[in-house]
C-alpha cells in the first residue's frame, strides 16, 4: 500500500486547497500576534505604573515574568501543529476521492492527530475493502450467469438449425435454466437490499412451530424432519424467516445420505429465541467452515447459486439476530440462529 506524500515543501508555498489566482502570502499565527501585543501591554502597564507611584500594579510583574514561558509553550505547541502533514493529508484525501484506495498516511506518535490520521486510514482499508468484494462479486454473478446462459444459447440454435427438433424434455430443462438465473437475480436483489439497509421488514406476531413447520412442508414427507419448539410466539417478518429457513434446510436436505433426518429446533431464551437446523450429512471441512457465509461458496456437486447462506445470514442480521454455523466430517451441519 502506498503512503500519501506532499509534493513539494510544505512550508513554502500554498496549500492545494487555495484557490487558484488569488495572492499567497504567509502571515503569522493571530494567535503570535495576541501574545505579542499582550505582552507589551503589560510591559507599557508596568512602566506606567512604576513611573508614577502606583505599586499596586506592580502584581502585573509576575505577568512580565510568565509571558516569555507563555510565549515559549505555545511556539513547541504551534511548531508541533505545523510538524503535522496537513499537506500530506489534503494529498491522500484527494487521491482517496480519486479511487486510489491504497493510499495510508503515516502514523502520528500522538496528539490530536493521531485519531484524524487514524480515522482517515482505517476509512481508506473499507474502501479498498468494498472495492475488492465489488469486484469479486461481479467476476463471481459473471461466471454463475455463463453457464444457464450458454446452454439455452446452445440448446436454441440446434433446434433452429434442425439439428434438434422440439423436445419437451429438453424445453423443460431450458425452463429450468430460465428459473435458476430468475433465482440468483432474486437472490441478488435481496443481498443488496440488505447490504444498503433499505429492506423493509413486515413484523408480525406469529407462532413459532407453525413457522418451522410451514417451512418445512415442501420438502419431503413428515418423518424426514424432526420439529421441536417450545410454545410461544416470536415477533418478526415471517416470510424471510422463512426464507432464512427454506435456505438453510435446502443445504441441509442436499448434503444428506439416504434415510437421514433434518432436525429443526426452538427454544424460547430471555431475550428472544433460538433456532437450530441440524442435518446428519457428510459435514464441511474446518477450512471451509470459515467462509461458509460468503457469496458464492458452495460444495462442486451443489445445484444452487451459492448465495442461500449468504442471505440467511444478512436476513438474521437485519432482524437484529445473529447466525453461526458448527460442523464436523462424516457427522453433519449444525446452523444456529437467533431472532431476538
Amino acid at each position: 500500500m502506498r503512503e500519501g506524500h506532499a509534493s513539494a515543501d510544505r512550508h513554502s508555498g500554498p496549500p492545494p486547497w487555495w484557490p487558484e489566482g488569488e495572492p499567497w502570502r504567509r502571515r503569522p499565527h493571530r494567535f503570535f500576534r495576541f501574545a505579542a501585543v499582550f505582552f507589551l501591554l503589560v510591559v507599557v502597564a508596568v512602566i506606567v505604573a512604576a513611573a508614577n507611584g502606583y505599586p499596586h500594579f506592580l502584581w502585573l510583574l509576575p505577568l512580565l515574568w510568565l509571558g516569555p514561558f507563555f510565549v515559549f509553550g505555545a511556539f513547541i505547541s504551534f511548531g508541533r501543529m505545523r510538524n503535522f502533514p496537513i499537506r500530506d493529508l489534503v494529498d491522500a484525501a484527494a487521491r482517496l476521492a480519486e479511487g486510489d484506495y491504497q493510499v495510508r498516511m503515516k502514523p502520528v506518535p500522538g496528539g490530536p492527530m493521531k485519531r484524524i490520521v487514524s480515522s482517515f486510514n482505517g476509512m481508506a482499508e473499507r474502501l479498498e475493502a468494498a472495492s475488492t468484494q465489488r469486484r469479486q462479486l461481479m467476476a463471481d454473478l459473471g461466471h454463475e450467469l455463463r453457464t444457464p446462459l450458454t446452454v439455452i444459447q446452445a440448446e436454441i440454435e440446434a433446434m433452429i438449425d434442425g439439428v434438434r427438433g422440439r423436445d419437451d424434455a429438453e424445453l423443460e430443462m431450458l425452463l429450468g435454466q430460465t428459473s435458476l438465473m430468475g433465482r440468483l437475480l432474486e437472490d441478488l436483489r435481496t443481498l443488496s437490499l440488505t447490504e444498503a439497509g433499505e429492506l423493509k421488514l413486515d413484523i408480525e406476531t406469529v407462532e413459532m412451530h407453525s413457522l418451522l413447520s410451514d417451512a418445512a412442508g415442501p420438502f419431503g414427507k413428515d418423518e424426514v424432519f424432526v420439529i421441536e419448539s417450545d410454545d410461544g410466539e416470536v415477533r418478526c417478518d415471517p416470510v424471510r424467516i422463512k426464507q432464512v429457513l427454506t435456505n438453510l434446510i435446502a443445504n441441509a436436505a442436499r448434503s444428506m445420505p439416504e434415510g437421514g433426518t433434518i432436525r429443526i429446533e426452538a427454544r424460547r431464551r430471555d431475550d428472544g429465541w433460538t433456532v437450530v437446523v441440524a442435518d446428519q450429512g457428510r459435514g464441511i471441512a474446518p477450512e471451509d467452515l470459515e467462509r461458509v457465509f460468503d457469496r458464492f461458496v458452495k460444495s462442486a456437486d451443489s445445484t444452487g447459486s451459492g448465495l442461500g447462506l449468504s442471505i440467511a445470514r444478512d436476513l438474521v442480521v437485519a432482524h437484529g439476530g445473529t447466525i453461526a454455523a458448527r460442523s464436523e466430517l462424516g457427522r453433519g451441519t449444525e446452523i444456529e440462529f437467533t431472532v431476538p
